[in-house]
């Protein structure tokens, strides 16, 4: 029987709370006990999909970066739907919906506005890697 994850204790059980404290990493943007309970407590798959996210992520940006510099609504909109589906397999909520943003731009050859939505949408992704990168470097449960 695998173990409960107890928002309120905001730790892994059977954890050393100073090893892996979830809940002192949740933002308004981003819930890592969701996250946690999405890989089921398998803290290497976790691992694992960072560590793929983390070699991705950097083209789909420059993809949708390229997108907006040419001014292609179509890529725009294709580039912004796989980041979107990315960072919500990590429960970024903020993420997901400036991604989305910059899809329904492309969807609505509405660019005008697309650099501005794509630098926060980086900085919202770097904020996303630092802290999953806290999360998963912290300690795996016993």
């Amino acid at each position: 029987m695998k173990e409960q994850f107890h928002e309120q204790d905001a730790v892994v059980p059977g954890v050393n709370q100073s090893t892996l404290e979830f809940g002192s990493l949740k933002t308004k943007s981003f819930d890592p006990i969701s996250l946690w309970e999405r890989v089921g407590g398998d803290m290497e798959l976790l691992r694992d999909l960072v560590a793929i996210f983390s070699e991705e992520c950097p083209g789909m940006l420059a993809c949708i970066e390229t997108a907006v510099a040419e001014n292609n609504a179509t890529a725009l909109q294709r580039a912004s739907h796989k980041v979107k589906g990315s960072v919500l397999q990590f429960s970024a909520s903020d993420a997901a919906a400036t991604a989305g943003q910059l899809e329904d731009m492309g969807r609505t050859n509405s660019l005008a506005d697309a650099a501005q939505v794509l630098e926060a949408l980086k900085a919202e992704v770097a904020l996303l890697m630092e802290t999953l990168n806290l999360m998963v470097y912290r300690g795996a449960p016993q």
